[in-house]
């Protein structure tokens, strides 16, 4: 015997209700315990891996923040050390303090550097030049400054360097800053002198403090000199880096929280330095633990309720499988008049729907069968009469073409060309309209053609009352730029028949087309018509958003404006400007693009 056979055996011995409760511990609560298991262990990963990807894009951004600030610095005192005009102030031997402190103020490249330069916060030039003495922006070395590190490490680098320092401001707050040291080499006195470029503490607050993730730097294994966290300033790193690891992630213990950390290093252009970026996240772990908690509550939440419900219903399973045996007994006997009494929702209520809907089916199925044949050939009537009505209504343009010039023939023998002229513009506009219907664009200088052919036609009709002018900026190709087909037309239908048709002359339509920056082509129809009210004009600017259901034989502007919307994207359409009595403005934009002719 098998062991499948021996569970069926010892299943069978026992009353219906024990079997539904081992079989309900066995297939439904241990699976869905495991499941879960598996589920939360996978979702904390996927957690764990977001909120570490989101750490790892804050330091990568930190990084990128901090390397434009440090290339800055560097340019600007690149600059500084290639003026002539500094140089020849620094190497210039005065005989008099009023002198050299003329030729100080008569120097402005620091004010300008200072005021143009958020990113700076103190510039300073330490000279060997006793004849300058000291200033504002330039100081004379003394002993106290020549056996600082950072002015020994400066007179033998040949190169610049960062370091990290102590400051004190005005107010006596202690602040720490990381500051530029370059060695100025002044060939003509044979001496030299060192800059000092500090960066803004501020400007980097602007620039990094942007989210809730806290951000570390110090440089060269040194204190702290930026920290978002109070108190971190001045102190070692919480997560060093070790010696040839360019990043590394994880967790620890910072300030008494469990955090995910990410630190990495910076090497900034032409120094030898290292910056360390250290990118910490506070929450996510507290995050991952309350959800998880949140889970199991969930997950024990429904055992207990799943079980409950099992428990209330148990004791109607017996009833209900004699009620199913009977039913089954009576559709055998080929009665099919089963009563409609069987509730619930699981297995022996889906047995017994499922012997109802058996005998049902086997009810309808003749008339299931007649009324489908019914339906096909329905379809295929009606699928007869659309080709019908097709066939009845094709029309030869090439016949309709030929016709139209026959009559501009016979107009022009009998000279009469103003008939002949209306029909070979009226035959344009029908080409242009039969051969763009169900094309997705055209070239905006067919458009324009068409507008210019729409145009005559309606100066054929108004005369003198309707005037037209065009105007294309420079930049902008009409025979290379493509276009919605059939679009224009319609706004300068509308500037006639609602602005123009009513003035008894003077009447004028201008279309404007230029580019907005290079991408963008705006396309401006004004008239000098009779304007429009404000409060028309607002139900009129609410109307383009919604489908205009009394303008049923032309194209309004919500369809023009929605066609737009569809190719091109949301943030293209038509804008309405108009003041009563004076005229109306319609602007459409699309993007400006090229035919598929042109961009192969």
């Amino acid at each position: 015997m098998s062991f499948q056979d021996k569970i069926i055996k010892v299943l069978s011995q026992a009353k219906v209700r024990r079997q539904l409760s081992t079989v309900y511990l066995a297939a439904v609560l241990l699976p869905v315990l495991i499941i879960s298991v598996v589920i939360l262990s996978s979702f904390q990963s996927v957690m764990n891996r977001q909120y570490q990807n989101l750490v790892d894009s804050d330091n990568q951004r930190v990084k990128s923040i901090l390397f434009n600030a440090t290339t800055n610095l560097y340019n600007l005192s690149d600059n500084l050390v290639s003026n002539s005009e500094l140089l020849q102030l620094l190497q210039t031997e005065y005989s008099s303090t009023y002198e050299a402190v003329s030729a100080c103020n008569q120097f402005s490249g620091f004010q300008n550097l200072l005021r143009n330069e958020t990113s700076v916060s103190r510039l300073c030039i330490y000279s060997m030049n006793h004849s300058l003495g000291s200033s504002q922006y330039i100081q004379q070395v003394d002993a106290n400054i020549q056996r600082t590190q950072w002015f020994q490490k400066a007179s033998a680098a040949p190169s610049a360097f960062w370091a990290a320092a102590k400051r004190t401001d005005q107010y006596k707050n202690v602040y720490w800053e990381v500051t530029l040291y370059r060695k100025i080499t002044l060939v003509k006195s044979k001496s030299y002198a060192v800059l000092a470029i500090s960066m803004n503490d501020n400007f980097l607050k602007n620039q990094i403090e942007n989210n809730t993730l806290c951000s570390v730097l110090s440089v060269n294994n040194g204190p702290v000199f930026y920290s978002t966290w109070n108190g971190l300033a001045g102190t070692v790193p919480p997560v060093p880096v070790g010696s040839g690891i360019a990043k590394s992630t994880g967790r620890q213990v910072i300030n008494g929280a469990p955090c995910l950390y990410t630190v990495s290093t910076l090497l900034p252009l032409y120094t030898n330095d290292q910056f360390c970026i250290l990118s910490i996240d506070s929450n996510a772990i507290t995050a991952m633990r309350n959800v998880t908690f949140t889970h199991i509550l969930l997950l024990g939440f429904i055992i207990f309720i799943s079980w409950l419900v099992f428990f209330i219903f148990t004791h109607y399973f017996s009833a209900r499988v004699e009620l199913l045996r009977s039913a089954m007994h009576r559709a055998s006997n080929n009665d099919y008049d089963i009563v409609d009494s069987f509730h619930g929702d699981d297995e022996i209520s889906e047995t017994f729907h499922d012997l109802k809907i058996l005998v049902q089916q086997v009810k309808q199925k003749e008339a299931e069968m007649y009324q489908e044949q019914i339906r096909e050939q329905k379809l295929m009537n009606e699928q007869q009469e659309m080709e019908y009505k097709m066939l009845a209504n094709q029309i030869n343009p090439h016949f309709l073409y030929n016709t139209l010039e026959t009559i501009r023939m016979k107009a022009l023998t009998e000279g009469n060309r103003d008939v002949a002229t209306a029909i070979k513009l009226l035959g344009k506009s029908m080409r242009y309209v039969l051969e763009n219907t169900g094309t997705s664009s055209t070239t905006l200088q067919k458009e324009l053609d068409y507008i210019d052919t729409y145009m005559k036609i309606q100066k054929l009709r108004f005369g003198d009352r309707i005037n037209y002018s065009l105007s294309v900026a420079e930049d902008v190709h009409p025979g290379q730029c493509e276009i919605l087909p059939l679009l224009l037309q319609p706004i300068a239908e509308n500037a006639i028949s609602h602005g123009l048709e009513c003035t008894a002359g003077g009447g004028n339509i201008h279309i404007d087309i230029r580019l907005l920056g290079s991408s963008v082509l705006s396309v401006t129809i004004t008239d000098n018509g009779t304007g429009i009210s404000p409060e028309k004009l607002q139900a009129l600017k609410g109307s383009l958003n919604l489908p205009c259901k009394t303008k049923t034989n032309s194209i309004g502007l919500y369809n023009i404006n929605r066609r737009i919307r569809l190719c091109y994207g949301e943030c293209y359409g038509l804008r309405l400007k108009s003041e009563d009595g004076k005229g109306t403005q319609v602007n459409l934009t699309i993007p400006y693009t090229f035919t598929e002719e042109i961009k192969k």
